[in-house]
């Protein structure tokens, strides 16, 4: 069996777009790199190929992915705090933290993209 007619499937069963088989398919590494998390620890974790991560991290983020593992969740603070700007993320780092500013609007980029996912999913996988 394909990937397509898996695709297929979901649509003549369950009314399911292609596109959110895709996602759900990618959601994990997704919500890793989202997370922080570097393309090596992700591959890793989910025991598939670094190629894989870096694929689908580049597709949906339009991100090479992180080198090191961050010392901050972007997820988590996006989350908790209701961040609804840039300003707003950067308020809300760590004081000790040293990132340079290209990496902190990067975070928050990714952070926002993977939200976006996150709900549109939510709103279409049923």
């Amino acid at each position: 069996m394909n990937w397509n007619a898996i695709k297929d499937f979901y649509y003549r069963v369950f009314e399911i777009e292609g596109k959110y088989v895709d996602l759900m398919a990618s959601y994990d590494i997704l919500l890793l790199s989202a997370s922080g998390v570097c393309n090596e620890t992700i591959a890793y974790v989910l025991e598939v190929s670094l190629e894989v991560v870096r694929e689908e991290v580049k597709k949906y983020f339009n991100f090479t992915g992180y080198s090191n593992n961050l010392s901050i969740n972007p997820i988590t603070i996006l989350r908790e705090i209701d961040v609804d700007s840039l300003e707003t993320f950067c308020k809300h780092l760590p004081k000790e933290s040293d990132y340079a500013t290209v990496e902190i609007e990067c975070m928050y980029r990714v952070a926002k993209l993977f939200e976006g996912i996150r709900n549109d999913l939510e709103a279409n996988w049923t």
